[in-house]
């Protein structure tokens, strides 16, 4: 049902992503980030501006560096112009 929902989504181009309030922090091999952020997109019929929050949970694995283990977003506001 996901995909069928995201293949009917009208394509996008991401023109600007702006991220403020972002905080860095960590224990061991675990590290979070989290951010506000404001993406802009443009489609065939619109532009649209996302405005919200996203949380991401890191571990470091010694053969690989950083790996991104969840991320999370929540969504504030979304307003299309045409």
């Amino acid at each position: 049902a996901i995909l069928d929902w995201l293949a009917a989504q009208p394509q996008a181009t991401v023109r600007r992503i702006e991220i403020a309030d972002l905080a860095i922090f960590g224990i061991g091999s675990l590290a979070c980030k989290v951010a506000a952020f404001r993406t802009t997109l443009e489609s065939s019929v619109d532009a649209t501006v996302v405005t919200g929050t996203h949380a991401w949970l890191l571990q470091r694995d010694d053969a690989s560096g950083w790996r991104i283990c969840v991320v999370a977003w929540t969504i504030a506001e979304r307003q299309s112009r045409k």
